[in-house]
């Protein structure tokens, strides 16, 4: 697969695409289907995700590194590898395509220090933008025992509405959020 921010690759249509998304900041967990979409492709050399937000403005352009937490739009990656609602890697990437990578824990702490290699392309039209991304299973570590099940967690921050809607009901201040991370089969094995 071309990873060229255009999701027109047969394996993508051939993908279920998943709307279903909560406003999680500010806390109303009301449910949306327009704010933004993905469909998630794993295989035996790593995931592919195709995420595409709904835009009604026009997205701001800054200045800004690589490596910082964004303020602007933009999509959050988490997955529990291990399954075990302890920690995950975190990818973010924002509509100009800058990036940041990073571990989090259950004692809700973000490490910005893991830097990991993963391929991502942006593309932005009239009225939505995409991010279409592929993360190596080698680039994470894996336990042992781990089972061929993974935890994913997908947020955008809406720029436009100042508002965080993410793939599950809870945010990473609310108790129990690992548990509510959706349970996808892994290829790796």
């Amino acid at each position: 697969m071309v990873i060229d921010g255009i999701l027109d690759d047969d394996a993508w249509n051939a993908t279920p695409v998943f709307t279903t998304n909560y406003q999680v900041f500010p806390r109303t967990l009301s449910k949306h289907h327009n704010n933004f979409s993905y469909r998630v492709i794993t295989t035996e050399k790593g995931i592919f995700l195709g995420l595409k937000a709904t835009t009604e403005n026009i997205l701001r352009i800054r200045t800004q590194e690589n490596d910082k937490v964004f303020s602007n739009d933009h999509f959050q990656i988490m997955l529990d590898v291990n399954n075990d609602e302890q920690e995950s890697y975190i990818f973010v990437i924002n509509h100009q395509g800058n990036y940041f990578d990073g571990n989090y824990n259950i004692g809700r702490e973000i490490d910005l220090d893991w830097s990991a290699q993963w391929e991502y392309q942006v593309k932005i039209d009239n009225d939505n933008w995409i991010a279409e991304v592929f993360i190596p299973w080698d680039t994470m570590t894996f336990s042992v025992e781990a089972k061929n099940e993974l935890g994913v967690y997908i947020s955008r921050f809406d720029e436009s509405s100042n508002a965080t809607y993410a793939s599950a009901p809870v945010n990473k201040e609310m108790n129990g959020f690992f548990q509510k991370f959706s349970t996808i089969f892994n290829h790796r094995c």
